[in-house]
This record gives C-alpha cells, structure tokens and sequence, in this order.
C-alpha cells in the first residue's frame, strides 16, 4: 500500500522552547509555512497556527497544530516546520503526545467500525511502537481499545454496534478517538508519544493512514495470528514493488522501533521482523 493523497493534519504538543509562541510563529512562517499564535481553540485552518494546552507540563507549553495536509506537498510542510522546532530547542516530556487527523469523509458506518476493530485487533502489537508511558493503559489521555484484556471479544463487540454512526468509543481519550468524526470528518490517532522528530511522525502518518484506507472497505477477523509480520502483511507492506520511498522508509524505521522497544523491554515476544 502506497503513501495516498488523502488528507491528514497533526498536532504536536511541546513542553518546552527556547522562543515565544509568538516569535516561533513567525520563524515557521519564514521559513516559508505559514504559522500563527492564536487562543486556544480547536477551529480547522487554512494555515498552521500554534495553541495553548492546559494538559500539558512544562515551562513554556503549546500545541503546534496544521491544517489539512495531503501527499508530498504536506510531508514537505511537515519537514520544515519540524527543522524549526529542532532549531529553537524544542523539547517534549512524558506530559506531550502527537496526534494524527485522517480525512474520513468518504467512510460510511461500516468503515468507521472496521477501524475500530482493526485497532482493537493489532492493539497488542501497536503498543511496541510506543514507549511504556503510551502501552496498554499507561496513559490517561489514549486509552486502551481492547476490553477486559479481551481483543477477541472486543473485535466481535463492536462488530455488533449497530446504533450510532461515528464509532462504538465515546469521548476523545482512547488510542483512537472517533468522537472526531462527528466534529471534524475524522478519524484522530492519538497514542503517538510527544516527539519533534520528522522521521518519527512521517512514519506514524503513513503508518496510520495505511489503517484508515485499509479499514475504508475491509475488515479484520476477530480470531487469528497478531504480530507484527501479520499486520504488516494486512496492509500490504511486504510487497516491496508496492511500497513507494515515504513507505519503504516508514515500514523500516516501524520495524526497527519495534524491535528496539521488545529488547529494551525484554519483553517474552516472538513476533520480531527483520525486513529485507
């Protein structure tokens, strides 16, 4: 599965920097992205604009919010305004997360089930992404979506809900938060610890994008194999001639994040991979 035109917007969370909101503004947009500090409020723009955060921790906190992104141009806008959170010491804590928007427009009710259920599914094998502050039900602000320690039965729960149109979680603090679907046409992932990292988002962008198409017309079974080989497989990422340079790139620095988080952890896991 390649890197699509389907748009996307992120929200990275800072703890700390070495210029104001303001100034900071102003430097993105410089550097050609246009940037501007507002109040808080969760309006789409046109243009990046950069928020408070009363969540987060930290002596000089703010969100740095993008409007609707899509494909290389979007990536491109991404990169830079990341060079220049890199350049002014931008620094993250355990408080920050990054969170994904992907355009949702084009799912119907179905669609909008089997993302949850995809999820809920490789739930388990997502978290090794993650460090342990964003695993399981380590935080707050992402819950877990499996219930009862069940992903099994959970899969088969909410492939049964039938009542409502954007998605069987209510409220906005699980790993994926489909209340903003009703709000904003999307589909928001929010386990993604607090990063600057361009490689790191990117890769998280192409990664849960390759969710959202997948789940757009297809839906997982709730029993069988979870690792990291099987949802790989799923979305179509061990083809490499279907895999474009954004994706090969991304699959790989999954991979190695994968690995480094199950040896860091020593955690009793046989589903490591080595892509070729």
């Amino acid at each position: 599965m390649r890197f699509t035109n389907r748009s996307f917007g992120v929200e990275i969370e800072i703890s700390d920097c070495d210029v104001t909101e303001g100034r900071l503004a102003n430097l993105i947009t410089l550097n050609g992205v246009q940037c501007n500090f507002e109040s808080y409020n969760h309006n789409t723009r046109r243009h990046w604009k950069i928020v408070s955060d009363s969540s987060l921790r930290g002596r000089r906190t703010m969100e740095i919010v993008s409007p609707p992104l899509s494909g290389a141009e979007g990536a491109e806008a991404l990169r830079t305004v990341c060079k220049v959170l890199n350049e002014n010491n931008a620094k993250v804590n355990r408080s920050c997360g990054m969170h994904v928007h992907h355009d949702a427009s084009d799912f119907n009710r179905s669609g909008l089930r089997n993302v949850q259920m995809f999820y809920a599914k490789f739930e388990k094998v997502i978290d090794w992404f993650m460090p342990r502050s964003r695993r399981n039900r380590g935080n707050d602000y992402c819950g877990t979506m499996v219930r009862d320690n069940d992903v099994e039965d959970t899969v088969r729960w909410i492939e049964t809900q039938t009542n409502n149109n954007h998605g069987t979680y209510h409220g906005r603090y699980y790993k994926l938060n489909m209340s903003a679907y009703m709000r904003h046409g999307t589909i928001e992932f929010r386990q993604h610890g607090g990063t600057v990292e361009y490689r790191k988002i990117i890769a998280w962008v192409v990664f849960t994008q390759a969710i959202v198409e997948y789940a757009r017309t297809k839906k997982v079974r709730a029993t069988g194999q979870v690792t990291l080989a099987k949802l790989f497989n799923t979305l179509g990422w061990y083809n490499k001639a279907e895999r474009d340079t954004i994706t090969e790139k991304s699959v790989r620095f999954l991979s190695k994040r994968f690995n480094h988080f199950v040896e860091e952890a020593g955690a009793t896991i046989t589903n490591k991979t080595d892509l070729r």
